[in-house]
């Protein structure tokens, strides 16, 4: 790992200088050579509870590549340790970013449960907008195709059927590998039918093979292998396709079932912010007092304000004319003994008329008559 090196003569910035500073108050000069002991110590020392995280030590001694009989300057680990905090600093970016990419995913998902939440269903459970997608993803031919320009596959399903063209001096397919059927029942089965079209366009089918639409999961992508035996002998297989297919019975229950993954990618994003976020400021206190974490704090508030609101959950009770809804803001404090974790859980009971009463969590109830 290159370490970027420091100009004495023209000064140093101002968190190199905190930072030396630090160490200067425990008697460490700038030539000092640190072991890793050492080092353990001091950030034990300047840490809440005198102990410095441990899985961010180990992160913090690969990035600068040291072992168990490692030894550094005293100067190097000070720009060491920066570049470490850049690193951090960027990936928490780049979770903001990408959280942000995500939920707006999730929100589009949410548009489409709504949109498809009153679908009309037949007897079998199809609705009026279920169908079969599907898409060749792989194509493997043993029989000779000496004189053969063309193989087509032609895909039946029910009364519907799509033809997908693979030439032969071609490693992509001609046309659009993509598929898709309306679906209404079970019965209907998928058939693949092979054709070669030679030199002189002569079409001619060689093999086929049926795909029980009951072996499809509902809702969901997976990958089929279809084996297409030769028409003159059975025994013969003379082709193996792979494709991805879907078949989707409820657009509302697809859709609702990639909204639940999606919600899980927001969490698991932001835990993975809030961790890099935990990890920076625990870096900024081996070198900065309490009142500079503070203002650090009130310049993440956007942050804060964007990414660590919980959803707002409300219930509505037609038949008694009011509504319940629970704001859930979770306020963040970083204190010296510990991390701190406040939820302002403020609940409102807003009946039709005239009265509303506000639960804080302290179980105070006060009345004010008339608002609207």
């Amino acid at each position: 790992m290159k370490v970027r090196n420091e100009d004495n003569s023209n000064g140093k910035n101002t968190k190199y200088n905190e930072l030396l500073n630090e160490f200067e108050k425990f008697g460490y000069s700038e030539n000092n050579l640190l072991s890793l002991s050492e080092l353990s110590l001091f950030l034990d020392r300047k840490s809440p509870k005198n102990k410095f995280d441990s899985t961010l030590l180990q992160k913090l001694y690969k990035f600068l590549n040291l072992n168990g009989y490692s030894i550094i300057t005293v100067t190097k680990f000070i720009s060491g340790f920066f570049l470490f905090k850049e690193k951090l600093e960027k990936r928490k970016e780049e979770l903001k970013e990408e959280y942000f990419k995500e939920k707006e995913n999730f929100e589009n998902l949410k548009n489409k449960c709504n949109k498809y939440k009153n679908e009309k269903f037949n007897e079998e459970g199809f609705s009026e907008n279920a169908k079969l997608i599907g898409e060749i993803i792989i194509t493997n031919f043993s029989f000779n195709l000496q004189g053969i320009k063309e193989i087509i596959i032609k895909i039946q399903y029910g009364k519907q059927e799509k033809e997908i063209i693979q030439k032969i001096n071609q490693i992509e397919m001609d046309n659009n590998k993509n598929f898709e059927f309306k679906a209404s029942s079970k019965k209907d089965n998928l058939k693949f039918i092979l054709f070669t079209k030679n030199d002189l366009n002569k079409i001619t089918e060689i093999g086929s093979q049926i795909y029980s639409s009951e072996d499809i999961p509902e809702n969901e992508s997976t990958i089929i292998q279809i084996d297409i035996p030769s028409n003159e002998n059975k025994e013969n297989y003379i082709a193996e396709i792979k494709a991805k297919i879907s078949l989707i019975k409820s657009n509302y229950e697809y859709y609702n079932i990639l909204k639940e993954k999606e919600k899980q990618k927001l969490n698991k994003l932001l835990l993975d912010f809030e961790e890099a976020e935990k990890n920076i400021k625990k870096l900024e206190y081996i070198y900065l007092d309490k009142r500079k974490i503070k203002v650090n704090e009130v310049n993440n508030q956007e942050v804060k304000d964007n990414i660590r609101r919980l959803p707002k959950e409300t219930f509505e009770f037609p038949k008694n004319k009011f509504i319940i809804e629970f704001n859930n803001e979770r306020i963040d404090s970083y204190e010296e003994s510990d991390y701190k974790v406040n939820f302002n859980n403020e609940k409102k009971i807003i009946k039709k008329y005239y009265q509303e009463i506000k639960v804080n969590n302290k179980k105070d109830d006060k009345k004010m008559k008339g608002i609207k």
